[in-house]
């Protein structure tokens, strides 16, 4: 069988609606693994050097700067642990989710409640972070990864009862 006739072929809104969905959520893993590569090859001092340099002039113009504060707060805190915590955790995030969106177009049958449990881990984290850190990023992705789930719940239920008719 060539690989364009397995590949996910929406007929209907709703699968456009899924496949976009999940192809975003395939960018994201790969913008998520780009980042973590980088932070393996990038220093703490040269994370708050391009930071520093990027907010230098906001902060000259407005020292009390919310976000260019923030950024540089955060910078100067950084450390080796936290930035290699950083790339395991976006390359591991990142290789998941790729993968489970390359199983979910391809309609493998385990993909399915896979993507479920890891989207839905994903999404506690999130809750959490929402709440210890007042985090609208994080409700935001939060919500973007309830209807995912969704969507594959249906995409799921809808394969289930292809493979059960005759």
């Amino acid at each position: 069988m060539r690989i364009t006739q397995k590949i996910f072929h929406p007929t209907s809104l709703i699968d456009d609606v899924y496949e976009f969905s999940i192809i975003l959520k395939a960018i994201g893993g790969l913008i998520e693994c780009i980042s973590g590569i980088g932070l393996l090859f990038i220093s703490p001092v040269q994370i708050q050097s391009v930071v520093a340099a990027i907010t230098r002039s906001e902060l000259l113009e407005d020292p009390h700067d919310f976000i260019a504060s923030h950024l540089m707060h955060w910078s100067s805190h950084l450390g080796l642990h936290s930035t290699l915590f950083g790339a395991i955790y976006l390359l591991s995030h990142g290789v998941l989710k790729i993968g489970i969106v390359i199983a979910l177009l391809f309609k493998k049958q385990w993909a399915y409640p896979a993507a479920i449990a890891v989207f839905s881990g994903f999404a506690i984290y999130q809750i959490y972070a929402t709440v210890a850190k007042a985090s609208i990023g994080y409700a935001l992705l939060t919500v973007y990864d309830l209807f995912v789930i969704y969507l594959v719940w249906l995409e799921y239920k809808k394969a289930k009862a292809a493979d059960e008719s005759p």
